[in-house]
């Protein structure tokens, strides 16, 4: 047994020991009370309503639960699709820029023209890797967003400060590499997440 599901069933047991005693503990409660109820009270019926609640509840966190795992199952396919379209172009794009800022076959006027193509490449598809994104999970698409946004602001730099020595944006975009390559790291993670979570509920 997993250690989520050991520790989802010590939760179920205590929350049924809990119950228990609350039901004894109102049935000594109504023992103390008794000259102060009513005589057309029923005691068991109060009782049976309380527990009757809290399986009601439970049922109903089940029901939901079902219901989730059984959308997660079904739009499995389309999530993964698009979670690698975007995962593997983005990882694609960050290995190409690597190397043009850490590789050694270029100078580094031509390291940040091919920058500067990658980057034009990466923004072409900026809305459909967005639209891709948002069907995976939300927390895939704020890391792709955060992504994008880093080469936006590349971009910019590359447009409108063209005053700038290429010696500072040289060492500008290698410092901010860094954040293109966390956020590969965190899509690819999310990406492992999901395909262990089908593994788990389709067995």
């Amino acid at each position: 047994m997993s250690g989520d599901r050991f520790i989802l069933w010590m939760a179920r047991i205590f929350i049924f020991i809990m119950v228990c005693i609350s039901t004894l503990i109102l049935i000594i409660l109504l023992k103390e009370l008794g000259p102060a109820i009513p005589s057309n009270w029923d005691p068991l019926a109060f009782i049976g309503a309380i527990v009757g609640g809290f399986i009601t509840l439970f049922g109903v966190r089940i029901t939901i639960k079902n219901q989730r795992s059984a959308d997660f199952l079904r739009d499995y396919l389309k999530v993964r699709t698009n979670g690698d379209d975007v995962h593997g172009e983005l990882d694609a794009m960050t290995r190409v820029i690597k190397e043009y800022l850490f590789g050694d076959k270029y100078e580094i006027h031509n390291k940040i023209v091919g920058v500067s193509l990658a980057v034009e490449d990466i923004l072409k598809g900026k809305d459909a890797l967005k639209e891709k994104a948002a069907l995976v999970s939300e927390k895939f698409y704020d890391m792709t967003d955060v992504y994008l946004l880093t080469i936006s602001h590349w971009k910019y730099f590359l447009k409108y400060e063209n005053g700038l020595d290429e010696n500072y944006l040289y060492e500008k975009f290698k410092r901010e590499y860094q954040q293109l390559l966390a956020a590969v790291m965190v899509l690819e993670d999310q990406m492992e997440l999901i395909r262990e979570k089908y593994k788990k509920l389709s067995k």
